[in-house]
């Protein structure tokens, strides 16, 4: 299966084996597998979805606004000036460290609402020297037409996505289908992303990971790379 319409094909002899095709909608359908879909992309931190977005920071302000098309609460690294030893704070404990330790050296970031907080707060005005690495949105399945982001490089998690659209539909005919149909997407989507984390884990870290595209629109191209030497 690669696109919506494959999906939808595979899908519709199994609904009508539980219901009609008048319950059954085409409407109906398809906006189960586009909500299956945006819900499995949500499920992990798929390679397709983590990006580096670039902006810069402002001189005396110790937080920055998040990038559109972001998730929110899922940027989990960032860059200053090249330095990316920053560590990811619990937003309170982030507040109680200024208050308390006013002085410390630590480099630390934490997120609350749709903003990114800093520390230590930047005295310079950057140009394209702020990177956040986030998880974005994956894009709707409008039309028959469209891929998945999983169907160039793992199309078996379409078979996740078909599986939580049909428990979507049948939930209220009958339930124990609608669980068993769960149950195998949940395992097709764990299987998956445990590969990809074993893989991940074998790679260096002292290279490069990701490139980073420049969404804050600014005039310079960054390459991300994480290092603890830096």
């Amino acid at each position: 299966m690669r696109s919506r319409l494959d999906i939808k094909t595979k899908l519709q002899p199994m609904l009508l084996a539980v219901g009609t095709a008048t319950y059954f909608t085409p409407t109906r359908i398809e906006s189960a597998i586009n909500d299956a879909y945006l819900s499995v992309s949500a499920m992990k931190q798929w390679p397709d979805i983590k990006k580096g977005f670039v902006t810069h920071t402002i001189a005396g302000e110790n937080y920055v606004d998040y990038p559109e098309n972001c998730q929110s609460e899922s940027i989990f690294k960032i860059s200053v000036d090249g330095i990316s030893l920053y560590d990811k704070w619990n937003f309170e404990d982030f507040l109680r460290e200024a208050e308390v330790t006013p002085d410390s050296t630590v480099k630390r970031f934490s997120e609350y609402g749709r903003q990114i907080f800093i520390y230590p707060t930047p005295t310079t005005t950057g140009v394209a020297n702020l990177i956040l690495w986030g998880i974005i949105q994956a894009t709707s399945l409008a039309n028959d037409g469209d891929l998945t982001m999983f169907t160039d490089w793992a199309d078996v998690i379409n078979e996740a996505i078909m599986q939580y659209a049909y428990a979507d539909l049948v939930q209220n005919i009958d339930q124990n289908k609608s669980l068993g149909a769960i149950a195998k997407g949940k395992e097709i989507v764990e299987r998956e992303y445990k590969k990809i984390a074993d893989r991940l884990q074998r790679k260096l870290k002292d290279r490069v990971q990701w490139d980073v595209p420049d969404f804050y629109n600014s005039s310079i191209s960054v390459t991300g790379k994480f290092r603890r030497d830096e």
